[in-house]
């Protein structure tokens, strides 16, 4: 899901970068509940017999974590572009970052 790397952080840090840091370790948990949720989908995906849909693998459960993880704030859209990410994860094709 193409996290990056946060550091430690700082009572340093001036506002700015407070909230950079903590914007960027969000995204990361977000794109992290959503690399975890993608074993549920490929487990469902296994038991249907066919990719689950949105509302089948809860709608809530994507919902919150997809507009911090960049996939956007339209849930059909990022949706969508969750599946690619995932297809192409299990083609072993690794995001550029």
């Amino acid at each position: 899901m193409g996290g990056v790397e946060v550091g430690p952080y700082s009572r340093a840090f001036d506002d700015k970068e407070g909230e950079e840091h903590n914007r960027m370790f969000r995204e990361n948990e977000s794109k992290f509940g959503l690399a975890t949720l993608a074993l549920d989908y490929l487990r469902l995906e296994e038991a249907l017999g066919r990719p689950p849909t949105l509302e089948e693998i809860g709608t809530s459960k994507f919902e919150y974590r997809a507009e911090d993880a960049g996939l956007g704030s339209e849930m059909e859209v990022a949706w969508v572009r969750y599946e690619e990410v995932v297809r192409e994860a299990l083609a072993g094709k690794v995001p550029k970052r």
